[in-house]
């Protein structure tokens, strides 16, 4: 039976069974008293069932007298008994306690210090500036301040470009990413052409101009060129302009009018392979087809903190196919013969780069019987483009 409410429950109750001839009679001189019988359930001729609290269960007895009626107790329940048998149990109350009050310590220090994403220099720097500010194993966890400890390892580990700290449970995680500092060249800098081109702009803004606008130039040669430092000590002077140039590019594409189809028969193999450490085997079968094409699924488990115990399983699966030949119209293989050329030169052309003009050109092959075999489409793609190739010229600084 359900305890009716919080009050009940701490002034404690039991569920009682009352039997005798005179149960209704017996009731009605319960509630005369006030002595509240709860949840009455009929078990039987002659029996029932109650709940009744602790002070109402004492007052019953002369009452159970009167009527010829015995109670007996089916059921505790409440704090008093909860209590009472705590109390009996005085070294388990006391080892539940401790070990609360151990796991809420345990639990509000740092057991661990993590660091991720930094070089084991600067670690060590790191592990400096946290015992400087009594950051360490088993201080508490409130007594660090996140924010602070975060903006001093930021300004007191040289080369750290950013610094991340945070509490994950019992752990202190350091994290951090290494300044990549950029190489200072040898010598001096010039610039040259990276492609063949005709100078469409020039602004020299440091160096000597070697082109003029309008000139033609080669990949390689020199643009603007700096100046190497004439006395030991001095800087470099190196080249730097704005220097865009008209460039053009061909892309070439061919198509047979007769191709080669590839289609999936529906038959297949499997087979399984395990890789540990320098141990592979395989486990199923190879399908023996004329022609195929092969799918692979990789997927590696770790077992443990990696090491030779990792296990890499192959699926390599294999779909027979059935080859043929097959044709195409000559606008369907120009048209697929220009695909290929525009997604070369899509690859090839800078993003940067102004498209002026495309021409498009295409020729038809001719086979032995000198019917059409093949279609060529060639594109020639004219842009204007930066043009400027930063290059170090370090035989000069030394003197070669």
């Amino acid at each position: 039976m359900a305890v009716s409410g919080l009050w009940e429950w701490m002034r404690g109750y039991v569920i009682i069974k009352v039997t005798g001839r005179m149960l209704e009679r017996f009731v009605n001189a319960a509630a005369s008293q006030h002595i509240d019988l709860s949840d009455l359930v009929r078990v039987g001729e002659g029996a029932m069932m109650a709940r009744v609290s602790l002070r109402g269960y004492l007052q019953l007895r002369p009452l159970l007298s009167a009527f010829g009626c015995r109670a007996s107790v089916e059921m505790r329940g409440g704090a008093p008994f909860i209590v009472s048998a705590a109390w009996r149990r005085k070294a388990m109350v006391v080892g539940i306690v401790l070990f609360a009050v151990a796991l809420y310590g345990l639990s509000s220090v740092v057991w661990t210090i993590d660091m991720t994403g930094v070089s084991p220099e600067r670690r060590a720097r790191i592990v400096e500036v946290l015992e400087r500010l009594g950051v360490r194993r088993w201080v508490r966890r409130s007594s660090i301040d996140i924010d602070f400890v975060r903006d001093e390892l930021a300004r007191s580990v040289d080369g750290l470009a950013w610094a991340g700290v945070e509490l994950q449970g019992t752990t202190l995680v350091v994290r951090g990413a290494d300044m990549i500092m950029p190489q200072r060249p040898v010598g001096h800098i010039d610039l040259v052409a990276s492609s063949d081109a005709v100078i469409e702009r020039l602004i020299v803004l440091a160096g000597e101009a070697r082109v003029r606008e309008g000139e033609t130039v080669v990949s390689g040669q020199v643009l603007v060129a700096g100046r190497a430092a004439a006395v030991p000590g001095e800087q470099p002077v190196h080249a730097r302009a704005i220097i865009r140039g008209r460039v053009w590019r061909e892309f070439r594409a061919r198509t047979p009018l007769e191709i080669e189809e590839r289609i999936r028969t529906g038959k297949s193999s499997a087979r399984y392979l395990f890789t540990i450490g320098a141990l592979r085997f395989a486990v199923g079968r190879r399908g023996a087809y004329d022609a195929y094409d092969t799918e692979e699924l990789v997927r590696r488990v770790r077992i443990g903190r990696g090491g030779p115990f990792d296990v890499e399983i192959t699926r390599e699966v294999r779909h027979e196919l059935s080859l043929g030949i097959g044709s195409v119209t000559r606008a369907e293989a120009f048209a697929l013969a220009r695909e290929e050329a525009a997604s070369a030169a899509q690859r090839a052309i800078p993003s940067g780069a102004e498209r002026v003009s495309v021409l498009e050109e295409s020729v038809d092959e001719l086979g032995d019987d000198l019917s059409p075999s093949a279609v060529s489409v060639c594109l020639i793609v004219e842009t204007i483009e930066d043009i400027a190739l930063m290059r170090d010229n370090v035989s000069d600084e030394r003197g070669e």
